[in-house]
């Protein structure tokens, strides 16, 4: 509304990978002369993005998604911007007088390492074999003749994340199946780790209670290959097309 000062919101949903339309809300913001925060750690390395025409005020991210160490990241501030920040952190003026405090330089180095390394990656199509097998994977499940849906399967996701639920099997027992078939897959965002079938964010979609408590999200990596997700849809396949409750 009027008034407003400041703007919060992901580029990208952690669980979901529903990508969101940055450019839009910065107009609306920019238009009641308020300040749009993006949070683009799930976006950094999955999308092109150009700051500057999008429009916002300030944008966010982790080094850990590209491989780089934990406890590090960056922040991008729109010109014309900068003096209205104000440091949380004062004392030596490091980093530009934004946070005082030893800088890190092992992380700053292994950010920029990750990024460097990440973009050889994508010259040789990283994300678009990544979405291939996502979405192979997904054609496959649905394939099985058991119910299946995927979270935000009708809008514009990230092509490495898929969350859905398939069967009407819990979550539990599905990390349990996968695990013991060595693959790693979660119940929620890694932010929401030891809540099970708790998302907020599947509930603001209209997912039930007890449909939350079956999705299961699954996050491909350049290590990913054909043989992982073959492996996941025998998983599957054993559970639901083995059990009439199921079918």
């Amino acid at each position: 509304g009027e008034g407003c000062v400041l703007v919060v919101m992901t580029h990208v949903n952690g669980e979901t990978g529903v990508i969101q339309d940055v450019g839009a809300l910065a107009g609306l913001v920019g238009e009641r002369g308020g300040w749009l925060h993006v949070d683009g750690t799930q976006a950094l390395g999955g999308l092109d993005v150009n700051l500057e025409e999008e429009g916002v005020d300030s944008y966010g991210f982790s080094g850990h998604k590209l491989g780089g160490l934990t406890g590090v990241g960056g922040l991008y501030v729109r010109r014309g911007r900068r003096d209205r920040l104000q440091p949380f952190l004062l004392g030596g003026g490091q980093e530009r007088g934004w946070r005082s405090g030893s800088v890190n330089i092992h992380g700053v180095v292994s950010l920029g390492a990750a990024v460097l390394w990440w973009q050889e990656l994508c010259l040789s199509g990283e994300r678009e074999r990544q979405r291939k097998l996502r979405d192979g994977m997904e054609r496959r499940l649905e394939g099985l003749g058991v119910f299946f849906e995927v979270a935000g399967g009708c809008s514009e996701r990230l092509g490495h994340v898929s969350c859905f639920r398939v069967g009407g099997v819990k979550a539990q027992r599905w990390l349990i199946e996968m695990d013991m078939a060595g693959l790693c897959v979660s119940s929620g965002s890694a932010c929401a780790s030891g809540r099970v079938g708790d998302s907020a964010v599947l509930e603001l979609m209209g997912w039930s209670r007890e449909a939350r408590e079956c999705a299961l999200r699954v996050s491909l990596g350049w290590a990913s290959e054909g043989e992982d997700t073959e492996r996941l849809l025998s998983v599957v396949e054993g559970v639901c097309c083995g059990e009439e409750e199921f079918l």
